[in-house]
């Protein structure tokens, strides 16, 4: 939350001003592939002491062996949500800027009424 606050607070704005609302939808799209087909990959930061390459000199350093792998999924969900974010908050100002003045309140509605139905139905139909 706080993470995601400062993002929207510090950085969106200055990335939508340097590349524009299209782009920065693109950018944050983009990066969204890219960390979830890493995602897989985090799982080679455990480390297994049934190994024969696990030496017993990474117990005494770290106090739990798989320190590594909880800071790396830690940065990784970090970026994952400052990326949905990023999305999410461009769409909203897209359709914003897509209606006239008077009708935007219908607009929101509307969208953020799908967004609520979707997330709603989703999990029934998942496999």
């Amino acid at each position: 939350g706080i993470t995601i606050l400062a993002f929207n607070l510090v950085l969106y704005h200055r990335i939508v001003k340097k590349a524009g609302l299209i782009r920065t939808f693109q950018i944050g799209t983009i990066m969204l592939i890219f960390l979830t087909a890493m995602m897989p990959e985090i799982a080679t930061f455990t480390v297994d002491p049934n190994n024969p390459s696990y030496s017993d000199d990474a117990s005494q350093v770290l106090p739990s062996p798989n320190i590594p792998l909880w800071i790396m999924l830690s940065l990784m969900l970090v970026l994952f949500w400052c990326c949905r974010q990023m999305q999410m908050t461009t769409v909203i100002q897209l359709i914003s800027n897509s209606v006239l003045p008077a009708q935007m309140g219908s607009a929101n509605g509307i969208g953020q009424s799908f967004v609520a139905l979707t997330r709603t139905c989703a999990p029934a139909i998942s496999p």
